[in-house]
């Protein structure tokens, strides 16, 4: 997906920061990157027909994603992070198990897409618990664009939704790819970004008026 490789070039401009990214717990780490991996498999057919490889290869990031959460809880538990809630840990539990139930039927693509992209959504909310150095809306970024491409396939009115959670989320974050020396890397990130807006009602996006 294009935006990932955008993405690519945030974590260039932050490059210190992302080899020295410690301080988010690697479980976490290896959780978000797997729900992604798990989209992008299922995403390979925008048609809905995803074959017993995909499959194969979604229900072994499952178990990736269930071993590395068993183990972000354990270090929690340990670590006792006031940062993170029971509402984020219920989100991010809840969305691995319904994505472990549509797999386990492997009956509607799209749900599991939803799921893992949930996860991902819940990744980026537990990044913040840490305070990260590279700011947790550069995930949601990733996060909420796949939404718009999962939602164009079946939910089309919620995308104007998912639209204003893309822009909210590069106007807290765009100061910061600034201020590392980001200029041309927000740039074709708001010149990618900008023309899905038209999917929108005229107007709707206010904070796109000045991009």
């Amino acid at each position: 997906m294009k935006i990932s490789i955008i993405l690519s070039a945030f974590c260039f401009v932050f490059l210190p920061l992302c080899v020295k990214a410690g301080e988010v717990p690697a479980s976490l780490q290896t959780i978000e990157g797997t729900a992604e991996d798990v989209v992008d498999q299922l995403l390979l057919d925008l048609k809905g027909k995803v074959g017993a490889k995909q499959w194969t290869k979604v229900t072994a990031d499952l178990n990736e994603v269930e071993k590395a959460w068993s183990k972000f809880q354990l270090q929690n538990q340990q670590n006792n992070n006031p940062g993170v809630t029971e509402k984020m840990v219920g989100a991010m539990s809840k969305a691995i198990a319904d994505l472990k139930a549509e797999i386990a039927v492997k009956d509607d693509p799209g749900l599991a897409e939803q799921s893992a992209n949930d996860i991902g959504y819940a990744a980026a909310d537990l990044y913040e618990a840490y305070d990260p150095k590279i700011p947790a809306d550069i995930n949601r970024l990733d996060v909420s664009q796949t939404q718009i491409l999962l939602d164009l396939k079946k939910n089309k009115a919620a995308v104007e939704g998912d639209l204003l959670q893309t822009h909210q989320a590069w106007d807290r974050v765009k100061a910061s790819v600034l201020a590392s020396g980001g200029k041309d890397v927000a740039a074709k990130f708001e010149k990618t970004c900008l023309p899905r807006t038209r999917l929108s009602k005229r107007g709707l996006l206010a904070s796109c008026s000045s991009w």
